[in-house]
C-alpha cells in the first residue's frame, strides 16, 4: 500500500550515475572509485581496541553523551580549533553529521513559512533539511554581504559592540516540552521585518536563489566547503556573523573537513581553518552560533558515526531535549571510541599528510590532462575540477561534446518525467549533453574512473566535476596514469 504522505525529496544523487559506472567497470583494469569521501585508511588500533573493550554495552548510553566525552570534546575544541568558553552542558553528541545536517531545521523547529540558507554549491543534504522541515530552501552566494535581509550596521561585526551588551536575537521557536507545554529556549513573537510569510507553495522546500527572497531564519555555512573546498577567513565569518546579528537569524557552520587546510587556506587562532566560534571571530558572544564537528575525515570514523554540535548555550539545551525525546544516541562503545580518537593527535597530522600526497599527485595529473582546478580550492577533500579552456589533452576539447569524442559510449537517453515545479533535481539520466560536468564525468568514466557530476551540488556546479582523495594509493597512481 501507498504511504499516507511521503515527502517530495529529490532523486538520490548518486542513483543517476548507473551509465557511467558501467562505463567506468568496464575498463580492462576495472573502475578507480573517486566519487564518495569515504575513507579509504584504517581506523588507529587505539581507537578499535577502546571499541571493542566496549562491546558489552548492555545499557542504553547517554542521548547527549558521557559527561567525560563531552569534556573532551571541549577540550578538543579550545586545544585544536581555538575555541574558549565552551561547557560540557553546550556540547551534543549526533549520530555522524549527516543526520544533523538533515534534521537540525525540524529539531529548531524552523518550517513552513520560514527559509534555510545553504551555500550556491553545496553538498544535497542541506536542501534536504529543508524540505524535510518544509521550509524554503535557499542557495546563498559566498559573500554575506550579497544575502537577503537588513544589511549589517557599521560596527555590529564587533558583536558586544561599545556598550559591552550582547545584541539580541530571537531563536526560532523551539517544540514544547513537559506537561505546561513551555517553549524551550526564546519563542519567536513576530517575524523579522521584511520576512515574506505567504511562501509561494510551488518553491516550497525547493532551492532557489537570494534575489527577491525571504529572509532565512537559519544560514549553513560550510568551511571548507564540500565540494568545491572554499573557506571563509575570519573576517569573512565576521562578516556572516554581522548579517546573523542584524537579521536575528542562527548561523550553523558544518566544519568536518576543518583540519585539512592546504596551501593558501585562512588560518584561525587553532589548527585547520578558522571556526565560526573562535573567539576573534565572535568576540566572546556565542548567541544564536552553531558548529558541528565530526571526526569521520580526520580519523577515518565515518564507519563509526562520530560527531557533535556546540555552540550557543541556549539552542543547544533545546536541541538537547528534542533529541532525548527522539532517542537519537550514539552507541556507548563508539562514545568509547571517540574520546580515544580525540586525544590521538598523531592521527589527523598523519592522515592529513597522506591526503596532501594524494592531492598533488592528482592535481599535477589533471592539470597535464588539460583541466582547470578551482583556484579558491585550498582545503577539504576534494579537487573541484572543470575542463580547460584550451580543451583535454585527450579525447575531449572545449566546446566539444562528448558525444563527438567519445562515440563509442553514447547511449539513448531514458525517459523521466520532469522534476516538480522549483526543484533543481540532477538529470534523472546522465545524457552525454545534459551539463558540461556530466560530459566531463563520462570523459572520466571512459578511462575507468568515477567521479561525481557538479550539478549534484547545485545548478552553479554544472561545469565542474568532483574528485575525491580517499582512495588507496594504488588506486590513485592508477587513476594518475590513466589521466595521463
Amino acid at each position: 500500500m501507498k504511504l499516507p504522505k511521503t515527502f517530495d525529496l529529490p532523486r538520490f544523487p548518486w542513483d543517476t550515475l548507473a551509465e557511467v559506472t558501467a562505463l567506468a567497470q568496464a575498463h580492462p583494469d576495472g573502475a578507480v572509485d573517486l566519487t564518495i569521501g569515504s575513507p579509504a585508511d584504517s581506523v588507529a588500533a587505539p581507537t578499535q581496541q577502546a571499541l571493542a573493550e566496549s562491546a558489552d554495552a548492555h545499557g542504553y548510553p547517554p542521548a547527549v553523551g558521557a559527561p567525560e566525552l563531552r569534556e573532551a570534546i571541549v577540550e578538543f575544541m579550545r586545544e585544536t580549533r581555538g575555541v574558549d568558553g565552551l561547557a560540557p552542558d553546550d556540547v551534543v553528541l549526533t549520530i555522524g553529521s549527516k543526520e544533523l545536517v538533515a534534521s537540525l531545521a525540524f529539531q529548531l523547529g524552523i518550517g513552513a513559512g520560514d527559509a534555510l540558507g545553504f551555500p550556491e554549491v553545496a553538498y544535497p543534504t542541506y536542501e534536504v533539511g529543508a524540505i524535510l522541515a518544509g521550509a524554503k530552501a535557499l542557495r546563498l552566494p559566498e559573500d554575506p554581504k550579497s544575502w537577503p535581509g537588513r544589511p549589517a550596521k557599521k560596527g555590529q561585526g564587533e558583536m558586544l559592540g561599545e556598550t559591552g551588551r550582547k545584541p539580541q536575537m530571537e531563536s526560532p521557536k523551539l517544540w514544547p516540552t513537559g506537561e505546561s507545554g513551555r517553549d524551550v529556549g526564546a519563542a519567536m513573537d513576530s517575524l523579522p521585518e521584511g520576512f515574506i510569510k505567504d511562501v509561494d507553495e510551488k518553491h516550497e522546500g525547493r532551492s532557489t536563489s537570494a534575489h527577491s527572497s525571504p529572509i532565512p531564519r537559519l544560514v549553513w555555512l560550510n568551511s571548507p566547503g564540500n565540494p568545491n573546498g572554499h573557506a571563509y577567513s575570519v573576517a569573512e565569518l565576521r562578516e556572516a556573523v554581522a548579517w546573523a546579528r542584524a537579521n536575528r537569524a542562527i548561523l550553523v557552520a558544518d566544519e568536518c573537513y576543518a583540519l585539512l587546510d592546504w596551501e593558501g587556506a585562512p588560518r584561525g587562532t587553532g589548527f585547520g581553518t578558522p571556526s565560526l566560534l573562535d573567539e576573534s571571530v565572535t568576540d566572546g558572544n556565542l548567541e544564536g552560533l552553531l558548529v558541528t564537528h565530526s571526526l569521520s575525515k580526520q580519523n577515518n570514523l565515518a564507519g563509526y558515526r562520530a560527531a557533535w554540535i556546540c555552540g550557543d548555550p541556549e539552542l543547544v539545551a533545546g536541541l538537547r531535549e528534542v533529541r532525548k525525546h527522539w532517542g537519537l544516541m550514539v552507541p556507548g562503545p563508539v562514545q568509547a571510541a571517540t574520546r580515544v580518537a580525540l586525544a590521538d593527535v598523531e592521527t589527523p597530522r598523519r592522515q592529513k599528510e597522506i591526503y596532501r600526497t594524494r592531492r598533488e599527485k592528482l592535481m599535477a595529473a589533471c592539470e597535464a590532462a588539460g583541466l582547470e582546478i578551482d583556484s579558491q580550492s585550498v582545503a577539504g577533500l576534494y579537487l573541484w575540477v572543470k575542463a580547460g579552456e584550451n580543451g583535454l589533452s585527450s579525447g575531449y576539447a572545449g566546446g566539444q561534446t562528448l558525444a563527438a569524442a567519445l562515440p563509442s559510449v553514447v547511449t539513448p537517453q531514458r525517459s523521466d518525467p520532469p522534476a516538480a515545479p522549483g526543484r533543481s533535481d540532477p538529470p534523472a539520466a546522465p545524457g552525454l549533453s545534459a551539463t558540461p560536468g556530466r560530459e566531463l564525468a563520462r570523459w572520466f568514466a571512459e578511462r575507468g574512473i568515477r567521479v561525481a557530476p557538479g550539478d549534484f551540488y547545485g545548478p552553479a556546479g554544472a561545469e565542474y566535476v568532483r574528485i575525491s582523495l580517499t582512495a588507496q594509493d594504488e588506486d590513485i597512481d592508477k587513476a594518475c596514469k590513466r589521466l595521463a
